[in-house]
């Protein structure tokens, strides 16, 4: 069964429904601006949710400025995860191809025997189909392509987000540890459930989709001492595990945290942090964790190098 939709209106229309569920409305020209430049589904349908009561009429007091707050906001958000998820990203990336291309090859990606035998199939044509839809717009793959050879380490640079997650996932178990180990705990599950947590965030990032007060749909595996976030599905849980893989740069980590802590207190007139699955602590568990992570992780491989030995 379809869900109900509503006849598109006009900014003129919007405006008056707005105001017959009671949403205070100052200054009527600024909000047809408004509204002439962000639909009204991505700013009010998304953000009313937390200022609505069960007559789904704006509560007392909510102004038309307080849903344009809470969309800056979110966009503020999106930009300030970005770097960190661009150096996760890159560092996965880096570290798959490296452990991949080093043990069968740069050409190695296109033999089933290099993968498992089951997952193969559906990795193939999502690779192909990767650099079939930007060969013509990147001169990289149309270099190698005119040799009919692409090495993986030009291929997986126009790889999505998607594409090399498959990639991971259909990896041989021992490959998949062999790269484990470069983060904390060395477990590949946790390493996989991290991956797609993250990757599903910054796909999210990248088209603008809303953060506050929205559940993620890729919940990434707890570690044993996070189990009192078992009931979060926010934002926070992703940032959880996020922090697991960031050790190499936790200067960037630190700055990435106090950002957020910045601009929930510079918004804290309109932003509920347990919106974000933040709880009172949270900025503390963020930022003290990943030093003890960075130590436990140089103990992890100190320990392994010593068993080889």
């Amino acid at each position: 069964m379809l869900s109900e939709y509503f006849p598109s209106a006009t900014i003129d229309e919007q405006i008056q429904n707005l105001l017959s569920k009671k949403l205070i409305i100052d200054d009527i020209e600024y909000a047809k601006k408004t509204l002439s430049n962000i639909s009204y589904y991505r700013l009010v349908k998304a953000y009313r949710s937390t200022l609505i009561d069960d007559r789904n009429n704006f509560k007392k007091n909510v102004t038309f400025e307080h849903l344009v707050k809470l969309y800056e906001f979110d966009n503020e958000l999106r930009l300030t995860l970005m770097p960190i998820l661009e150096k996760i990203e890159i560092t996965l990336r880096c570290r798959i191809v490296n452990t991949f291309c080093n043990k069968y090859g740069a050409l190695g990606y296109w033999k089933s025997e290099n993968f498992r035998p089951d997952r193969f199939s559906r990795l193939k044509s999502k690779m192909s189909n990767n650099m079939d839809s930007v060969k013509d717009d990147s001169p990289i793959i149309r270099h190698f392509t005119s040799n009919k050879k692409v090495p993986l380490y030009a291929a997986a640079e126009v790889f999505t987000f998607g594409t090399l997650a498959q990639f991971f996932y259909s990896m041989k178990p021992e490959d998949q540890e062999e790269i484990a180990k470069l983060y904390y705990k060395g477990d590949k599950e946790y390493l996989m459930s991290w991956f797609m947590s993250v990757g599903n965030l910054r796909n999210k990032c990248v088209h603008f989709e809303r953060l506050y007060n929205k559940g993620m749909e890729r919940i990434p595996k707890l570690l044993p001492e996070d189990t009192e976030l078992t009931s979060n599905t926010k934002l926070f849980r992703v940032l959880s595990c996020m922090r697991y893989l960031c050790h190499e740069y936790e200067d960037d980590w630190f700055a990435t945290v106090n950002a957020i802590k910045s601009l929930i207190e510079e918004n804290v007139d309109y932003v509920n942090q347990e919106e974000l699955g933040c709880f009172d602590g949270w900025y503390e568990k963020l930022l003290d964790e990943v030093n003890i992570v960075s130590k436990l992780l140089r103990q992890h491989q100190l320990q392994a190098k010593f068993n080889r030995t």
